[in-house]
């Protein structure tokens, strides 16, 4: 099962774009705190960029700003391509869902 949630704080607010094909999509950068402190006794932090599509994306746009607390739930879609002869492959966080939260993080 290709599946994800993901619960943090939202680091900027999404901007809609256009790809070249038409398609609106925005890229939203969430902040996931780890679940063991440091040496220092602090819990670090984890960034994970997600990509939204259409209505999703128009959603984001309307509703989250930097600071948003917010579930994400989505998939993980792989690419590949040749260069130099050599097979390159690369993952993008696909959001399907986003869940506002009415909480501090």
């Amino acid at each position: 099962m290709n599946e994800f949630n993901i619960i943090g704080k939202a680091l900027n607010k999404p901007e809609i774009k256009e790809s070249e094909n038409g398609t609106q999509y925005s890229n939203l950068l969430v902040s996931v705190k780890k679940p063991f402190k440091n040496k220092d006794g602090e819990y670090d932090e984890e960034h994970f960029q997600f990509t939204l599509f259409k209505n999703l994306a128009q959603e984001a746009f309307e509703s989250v700003d930097d600071g948003t607390a917010i579930i994400v739930r989505g998939h993980v879609s792989s690419n590949n391509y040749e260069k130099d002869g050599k097979t390159i492959y690369s993952s993008s966080l696909i959001a399907d869902r986003i869940s506002l939260l009415n909480l501090l993080y």
